[in-house]
């Protein structure tokens, strides 16, 4: 089985972070509201599914999209619970080396902070909020529970919550549609 080209798939709405975290983000929205449910919708789903079909990707479950040529499998992590933290989206995923995570821009940035610290941790949250822009907000109310983490987070939050503001006001972002309204 061959190994996948990510920058076949990977676009404005794709973005992938390679090498110990293997997972992908999907483009979700500009705004925010704390209250927002952070769940993969169906637009979110279909968009990347539609972007594999060509390298033969199809359904193997509700939460897994593999191929016969490629050995890397994609995981859609799904909460147990509605309006579970994105802190426990992965705790019940198992996955194989060679898999990679599904998540939305916010379940992304709270990967990130699990596995990252430092100034890998601020360069791989700017590079996901430069596309992606994450809802900082409800992070924020998930990770004040989790010590070590919110030990991290908060010292950044409001040099993020500053980079973002300036991300969706640009000209890159500002107009750009949520995939609900592309699909």
């Amino acid at each position: 089985m061959k190994n996948i080209i990510f920058e076949e798939i990977e676009d404005d709405n794709i973005l992938v972070f390679k090498g110990k975290l293997k997972f992908i983000s999907i483009y979700d929205d500009n705004f925010y509201d704390r209250s927002d449910a952070d769940i993969m919708n169906t637009s979110m789903r279909n968009y990347l599914s539609n972007r594999l079909s060509n390298l033969e990707y199809r359904w193997q479950t509700g939460s897994i999209l593999s191929s016969s040529t490629f050995k890397t499998r994609f995981l859609f992590p799904r909460p147990q619970i509605l309006g579970a933290s994105p802190l426990d989206i992965v705790r019940s995923t198992k996955r194989e080396d060679s898999d990679y995570f599904v998540f939305t821009p916010t379940q992304a940035a709270g990967f990130l902070l699990q596995n990252l610290r430092g100034q890998e941790l601020i360069n791989g949250l700017e590079r996901l909020i430069n596309l992606h822009p994450v809802n900082l907000k409800k992070l924020k109310d998930h990770i004040k529970f989790d010590y070590d983490i919110d030990q991290v987070f908060t010292p950044i939050y409001n040099r993020l919550t500053d980079f973002q503001s300036d991300v969706v006001n640009s000209e890159k972002i500002k107009n750009k549609s949520h995939l609900g309204r592309v699909m």
